[in-house]
Formats: C-alpha cells, sequence, structure tokens
C-alpha cells in the first residue's frame, strides 16, 4: 500500500525531494478559462477536442459555459468529446442543449448522446431525447434508445 499524501510528502522532505517547477504548477498553469478558450478558439479539431475532454475531467461544472458552445462546432469530434465530457461532469441540465443536438446530429453525435444519458442516468430530465431516440431512422439508435428507456425505468421502480 501506498502511504497517504500527507505521509508521502513527509517522506519527500525527509530524503530532501523538492517539489519540481512543473508539480508546483501543475494545476495553476492553465485555467478554466484559458481551457475554455482553447476549446473554443484552438485551430485543430484535435486541439478543441482534447479541450473538451479536459474540461471534463477538471470537476468542474462551471465549464458548461464553454462545452454548451462548443455544441456547435463545425467538427463532429469536437461536438462528441464535449458530449462526452458533459456526461463526465453528469451535467442535468444540459437536456435542452442535447435535446436540440440530438435532433440535428448525425448517428455517432446521436449514439454520444444516449451514452451521456446513461452515464448521468436520469430519466424525466432526458425523456424527450430517448422517446426520440426510439422513434429514430436509424435502427441502430432505435435500439440503443429502448434500451436505455428500459434501463432507466427499472432503476426509477427499484427506488
Amino acid at each position: 500500500d501506498f502511504p497517504p499524501r500527507s505521509e508521502a510528502s513527509a517522506f519527500r522532505k525527509s530524503q530532501g525531494v523538492r517539489k519540481t517547477r512543473t508539480d508546483r504548477n501543475r494545476g495553476q498553469n492553465e485555467s478554466l478559462y484559458s481551457i475554455g478558450n482553447t476549446l473554443l478558439n484552438g485551430k485543430t479539431p484535435y486541439l478543441r477536442s482534447f479541450a473538451a475532454l479536459r474540461l471534463g475531467n477538471s470537476g468542474q461544472k462551471s465549464s458548461y459555459v464553454y462545452l454548451r458552445k462548443a455544441l456547435r462546432d463545425k467538427d463532429p469530434q469536437v461536438v462528441i468529446s464535449s458530449v462526452h465530457a458533459i456526461g463526465k461532469l453528469k451535467l442535468e441540465h444540459s437536456a435542452p442543449d442535447l435535446a436540440l443536438l440530438f435532433r440535428r446530429g448525425n448517428t455517432a453525435i446521436k449514439n454520444s448522446i444516449l451514452e451521456t444519458i446513461g452515464i448521468i442516468e436520469n430519466y424525466s430530465s432526458f425523456r424527450e431525447i430517448i422517446i426520440s431516440g426510439m422513434q429514430d431512422t436509424s435502427s441502430v439508435i432505435r435500439r440503443k434508445s429502448l434500451r436505455l428507456f428500459n434501463y432507466l425505468q427499472r432503476k426509477r421502480s427499484a427506488r
């Protein structure tokens, strides 16, 4: 087993191990604003997608300000990364924006939205999307929506 964080820090000090400059600045190097700015204005889709994932991993629900705008990015991979970040942050209040995206999105985007709903696990917030998905032209989306509907209904009735 590893020692708790405080003991590990004491051990490092006793061994003369200093924190490096990168250790000290790791959390401070890039603010939420900086990452959000990269998401919205990054030169390549790869940079923007990575920024979306970083916002999702930040644990900061306030990053939705940036993720919401990125749902309109011209590159589908950036949109999908933003949807995944929303799921990671479990942002239930994203339902209206995701519903709008679901109506106009392609199969990959719809699939990512359904995955996100499965992570957030709130049927009432996302009911409109699930019902719409069960009526989609894609059989893959219809099946996934039906499975999600059944899963969330069972979960609701178990409470």
